[in-house]
Formats: C-alpha cells, sequence, structure tokens
C-alpha cells in the first residue's frame, strides 16, 4: 500500500482537475467503475466506523470526530469546487480523513484508502451529481444501494491511469 496523501498533496491534485472537462462522456466507464470502487471500499470503512452518511460517510469524523482540517485548507478546498455541492461536502470529507490519516501515532485498519477511487474520477473529468438512488458521473448511473450490497471483497478497477483508459477506449 502507497503512503497516504497529505492535506496538501490532496488540494494540489483537486486543483489540477478539469472541472469543465468537455471529454468526461468518454471517460463515463472508468468513472462508473471509479464510483463503485469508492462505494465498495467506504462499505468496509464503514463496517469498522459506523456513520450514518451513505454513500459519502465523513469517515474521520466517524472515527475521531475532534479532527478537522485547518480552516484556511477547507477554504481552498471550497473555492477550487465551487457550487458543485455535493462534491464539495466529499472533497471537505476527504481533506479531513487525510488531516486525520497524516497525524502521528493514528493506527487505522489495513483497508484500502476509501477517496483515492473519488480523486481518479475527479481527475478523469469534472465532478458528479446524485439523483434518486443513482450517483450520476455523467450519463452512467451508479447504483447507491445499501452498505451491504457494496461489501465485495475483490476490487472493482484498478486506479491506474493506463488501465482505465484501456477501459474507455477498448
Amino acid at each position: 500500500m502507497t503512503a497516504p496523501l497529505t492535506p496538501i498533496e490532496f488540494i494540489a491534485r483537486l486543483r489540477a482537475v478539469n472541472w469543465s472537462d468537455a471529454g468526461v462522456y468518454n471517460r463515463m466507464r472508468s468513472r462508473s467503475l471509479l464510483m463503485r470502487e469508492h462505494l465498495r471500499r467506504a462499505a468496509w470503512w464503514l463496517q469498522r466506523y459506523p456513520s450514518d452518511r451513505w454513500p459519502f460517510p465523513d469517515l474521520a469524523a466517524a472515527i475521531n470526530p475532534a479532527v478537522r482540517a485547518d480552516p484556511v485548507l477547507v477554504d481552498q478546498v471550497e473555492e477550487i469546487t465551487g457550487g458543485e455541492f455535493v462534491v464539495r461536502a466529499v472533497c471537505l470529507d476527504a481533506l479531513h480523513w487525510y488531516t486525520l490519516r497524516s497525524l502521528p501515532g493514528v493506527v487505522l485498519p489495513d483497508l484500502p484508502d476509501p477517496f483515492e477511487p473519488l480523486l481518479v474520477l475527479l481527475e478523469r473529468g469534472g465532478g458528479f451529481t446524485l439523483i434518486s438512488g443513482y450517483v450520476d458521473v455523467g450519463l452512467a448511473l451508479v447504483p447507491r444501494w445499501d452498505v451491504a450490497r457494496h461489501l465485495s471483497g475483490e476490487q472493482i478497477v484498478e486506479l491506474d491511469s493506463a488501465v482505465l483508459d484501456k477501459i474507455d477506449n477498448p
């Protein structure tokens, strides 16, 4: 497993996202798989640290509600994500997560990073929205289902850009 991102590294990657990417529809296959991978990972984390927020839990608050990101960094994330309410909320949850992960002495289960698939999804073409029972990632609808239905043991998709490109351009 790779080292977790720091909050600063997370923000740097968010800044590089092309939020108005017109090519989002060309990458909807990989983006829908990335969303499913996020939901799978989040479900496993929620088995250890329950939260009433689904499909986008604030895992840092579920683990330690006292840990919140620096307000200056929160402002940066809000500025970067703009008017995308759901995306902004999820990115703030991720910022708090990376803040928690960067603290010395924090010991967490050996589970994969729940926010990396979402960050890769954003990097592949901007945001997503919620509609009744689904997450819309650009003309592809991913069922929200409940936590139990996302508890698959097998990784849904590799987060490697070459693998994702091949999925979108077979």
